[in-house]
């Protein structure tokens, strides 16, 4: 998806909406897997070892099957995208999603940087939020003051983490931190690991966290963005 407007023509994006089927991508044909305790799991091969298969499955889910409970596997026709994604846009709708991601991975606004930016962040009541392609989440895009973000902790250690505007945002983990320096490190063990910001009520800026790595770094995460 990050350099989908540079390498597909418009028509093949829109094709690809409306008939997810019609052209598979190679590497994102849907592999199907009958397992010896009569599950079937499907979704798109992430990689293959001797002893297990990764996939990874509608929801962006990665799954390990363990090579001796398959039975059967079978890679389908059909595409693990919906056919019928796009049925509830009207015409102006689905112009307008073209249009953004025939943008992506060219210059310009919509081009995805590979910075490690927090883009799924929690509402009071846990409903979703997503930042924009910058990173950003802007002030209209969450109601209240606190939102939640989680980072996934593969090596636990010391974890940096970048803020902009820091100041007056107030940042819980186990503890609270009161930030005035656009540096946070916090030394996280292994796994998702959640974090809260309270944000104060008259600020302007937008809300963006990204994960670093600097000299003081011993762990490493990635935002929990799935």
């Amino acid at each position: 998806m990050l350099s989908l407007g540079a390498s597909s023509p418009v028509d093949y994006i829109l094709e690809s909406l409306l008939n997810p089927s019609a052209k598979i991508k190679e590497g994102y044909h849907t592999n199907t897997f009958s397992l010896e305790n009569g599950k079937i799991l499907s979704g798109i091969m992430v990689r293959e070892g001797d002893a297990v298969v990764v996939i990874r499955d509608a929801q962006n889910k990665e799954i390990s099957i363990p090579k001796e409970e398959i039975e059967e596997r079978v890679i389908s026709t059909t595409s693990l995208m919906p056919g019928d994604l796009t049925a509830k846009l009207n015409r102006g709708d689905l112009l307008d999603l073209v249009v953004f991601l025939s943008s992506l991975g060219k210059e310009g606004p919509y081009k995805v940087p590979q910075n490690r930016f927090v883009r799924r962040w929690l509402n009071a009541d846990h409903s979703e939020l997503f930042s924009r392609v910058d990173g950003t989440l802007a002030q209209e895009d969450w109601p209240g003051n606190v939102v939640e973000f989680d980072l996934d902790v593969s090596t636990p250690g010391k974890i940096a983490m970048k803020v902009r505007d820091a100041a007056g945002l107030k940042i819980t983990y186990g503890q609270t931190f009161s930030l005035q320096d656009d540096l946070l490190v916090v030394n996280l063990p292994a796994g998702r690991q959640r974090f809260q910001v309270e944000v104060p009520a008259d600020r302007k800026a937008p809300l963006q966290v990204e994960v670093v790595d600097t000299p003081e770094s011993t762990g490493h995460a990635e935002p929990g963005n799935r």
